[in-house]
C-alpha cells in the first residue's frame, strides 16, 4: 500500500541535472587529487617500510596499519574539525576531503607499491650498481619504472575504492553530487529518485574506470610477450 501510494518525482532530478553533474565534477576532482596524494605519500611509505632500519621501517609499519584500520567517515571528521580544535589548522571543506581520502588511499597504496617493487629482482639493481650507477640511480631508473609497471592494475583498483569512498564528504559539507541528492531530497521528499541518479552515475564512472583498467591490463600483458 504504501510503495503504491508513493508519487514519483522524475521531474525534480531533471530539474536538478546541472546540479547533479556539477557535483559529480566535485567529486571526480576530489578523487582525482586524493589519489595523487595517495600515490606521492604511498611511495614514501614503502620505501620507507622496505628500510632494513627499524627506525624507519616500523614508524612506516604503524602508520600503513593506523590509516586502514581507522573508518574514512571518522577519519574525515578527525581531519576537518579535530586539526582546527587541537592545531587551529583551518582547512576548506575540500581540502580536508582530499587529505583524508589521500592520507587513507596512501596506506594501501604504500602496500602495492612494497608488493611491487619486492617483484622485481634484485639482482637488476645489483646489475645496475655494478653499471656505474648510484642506488638512487639505480632506484629510479630500473627497480621504479618496472614496479610502478606492476602497480597499475591492483593501482586502478584502489583508485576505484578512493571514487566510492569520495561519496562520503557530503558529511562535512563539499557541495559534491550526494550533498545536492540530499538537499533538494529533503525539501521535494523525492529520496529514491535522487539518491537512485546520483547511485547510478557512480556506478557508471566506476563501470569506466574498471573497463580502463582492463583495457590497460590486457596491453601490458601483450607488451610482456611481445618483449
Amino acid at each position: 500500500m504504501l510503495a503504491a501510494a508513493y508519487n514519483y518525482r522524475w521531474d525534480v532530478v531533471a530539474a536538478n541535472v546541472d546540479g547533479l553533474v556539477s557535483g559529480l565534477v566535485v567529486t571526480l576532482r576530489l578523487t582525482a587529487v586524493g589519489m595523487g596524494i595517495a600515490l606521492v605519500v604511498g611511495l614514501v611509505v614503502a620505501v620507507l617500510r622496505l628500510s632494513r632500519s627499524p627506525l624507519l621501517r616500523l614508524p612506516a609499519l604503524g602508520y600503513i596499519e593506523l590509516l586502514r584500520g581507522v573508518p574514512l567517515f571518522v577519519f574525515l571528521f578527525l581531519v576537518y574539525y579535530g586539526l582546527a580544535q587541537a592545531f587551529g589548522l583551518v582547512l576548506s571543506p575540500f581540502a580536508a576531503g582530499a587529505v583524508a581520502l589521500g592520507l587513507t588511499g596512501s596506506a594501501y597504496m604504500a602496500e602495492i607499491y612494497r608488493g611491487a617493487l619486492s617483484a622485481v629482482g634484485g639482482g637488476q639493481r645489483e646489475a645496475a650498481l655494478a653499471m656505474g650507477l648510484t642506488p638512487l640511480q639505480a632506484f629510479r631508473d630500473v627497480t621504479l619504472p618496472q614496479a610502478l609497471r606492476v602497480a597499475v592494475p591492483p593501482g586502478m583498483n584502489l583508485l576505484i575504492a578512493l571514487l566510492k569512498g569520495a561519496t562520503l564528504v557530503s558529511v562535512i559539507g563539499i557541495s559534491d553530487m550526494f550533498y545536492l541528492a540530499r538537499v533538494v531530497s529533503l525539501a521535494n521528499f523525492t529520496p529514491f529518485e535522487m539518491y537512485t541518479v546520483a547511485g547510478f552515475a557512480i556506478v557508471a564512472v566506476t563501470v569506466a574506470l574498471a573497463g580502463l583498467a582492463f583495457l590497460l591490463e590486457r596491453r601490458m600483458a601483450r607488451v610482456d610477450r611481445e618483449a
